[in-house]
């Protein structure tokens, strides 16, 4: 049910902070004063919160897509730093394809993904003059992960994998904030139900999907305050 996968998206998101947390804290003990310094780990980890806009492209079996794009769109997410250049990101987005003319037809997707991050500025000047007056950055990102869809047309659910790659422009507000774009390439391996809701095609016919999601967002790090 729609509940226990959210339920689920919680402790996943969790799980896996605090798993990382404990693993750094021992890694960080002083082998001197055997002093556990935490903060070096959660001063990397940043959180994010975004809204925008998702067209869909593909698969357009029987439907006008352009019925299909969707204006309620939110992602949530982590974002660890291993150093300037590299790091990883785990987002869970929500994306609602209701067609324009009937909220009875549709379908709902809720994402899990997981992405290796590259900042793409500081991979062309990594001088600690660049950092110290970073105010621009461009953030490539790309990984898995998986979607459970909702179909509003006939209440079925499907579980689908995915890979993703975007490009995230930042604005440094100050050191704890930044406003960013984010504009991300979708891609569902396989699937057998359309943007309508409906199976493709009259055999169950599995296809490719893709769609663009474009969010703006404000990412914080809270260790910083």
């Amino acid at each position: 049910s729609m509940k226990k996968t959210k339920i689920l998206i919680f402790f996943s998101f969790t799980s896996i902070i605090q798993v990382y947390a404990q693993e750094k804290i021992i890694s960080n003990l002083d082998s001197n004063s055997f002093l556990i310094k935490p903060n070096r780990f959660w001063e990397q980890i940043s959180y994010e919160i975004g809204y925008g806009y998702a067209m869909p492209f593909a698969p357009s079996t029987n439907i006008s897509l352009k019925e299909y794009n969707s204006i309620v769109n939110f992602q949530l997410g982590a974002n660890y730093k291993f150093n300037d250049q590299y790091g990883f990101r785990l987002t869970y987005a929500y994306h609602n394809f209701i067609n324009k003319n009937n909220s009875q037809i549709g379908v709902v997707y809720n994402k899990i993904m997981l992405e290796g991050t590259l900042s793409i500025l500081n991979s062309i000047d990594s001088s600690q003059k660049y950092k110290q007056h970073e105010t621009f950055d461009v953030i490539a990102h790309g990984g898995f992960g998986g979607t459970f869809t909702e179909s509003k047309t006939n209440n079925s659910n499907e579980k689908i994998i995915n890979i993703q790659l975007g490009f995230k422009p930042t604005y440094r507000v100050n050191n704890q904030s930044i406003i960013f774009i984010d504009v991300t390439g979708v891609a569902n391996l396989s699937q057998d139900t359309g943007f309508n809701g409906l199976k493709i095609g009259e055999f169950n016919n599995k296809s490719m999907g893709l769609y663009l999601s474009t969010m703006i967002g404000y990412q914080f790090n809270i260790a910083s305050y």
